[in-house]
């Protein structure tokens, strides 16, 4: 290991979110990328390596490997009006859109099945 004398220079680079999008587009773009994801999935060749760099799909290929995927999609579909009323509200809880995401993307591929 090489030592490299670099100087580091932090700088303050706050995130402002100034509504340039509502919360609602936000959400209806995001389910279009996990289709354009899904889509990317279908026609990859080598779908290990895709599925290991993409982290929502480590985490869905972890679900399904414990057999979970019909309790993920129960849950999602019990629980999806409350998630979006928390995802488009004034305080939303990134867990949750973790969660909306993973729900979102095992559904719909158990329905390409």
């Amino acid at each position: 290991m090489r030592n490299i004398k670099a100087t580091i220079h932090h700088i303050d680079n706050p995130l402002v979110h100034i509504g340039l999008e509502s919360s609602r587009d936000f959400i209806r773009k995001t389910r279009e990328g996990i289709n354009n994801l899904l889509q990317i999935l279908e026609s990859y060749e080598n779908k290990k390596d895709l599925i290991n760099s993409v982290k929502l799909l480590r985490y869905a290929d972890k679900v399904k490997s414990f057999g979970l995927e019909n309790i993920v999609v129960k849950i999602f579909s019990i629980f999806e009006r409350q998630l979006l009323n928390n995802l488009t509200g004034s305080a939303p809880n990134l867990r949750l859109f973790d969660f909306y995401k993973l729900g979102y993307l095992i559904t719909c591929m158990n329905s390409n099945k």
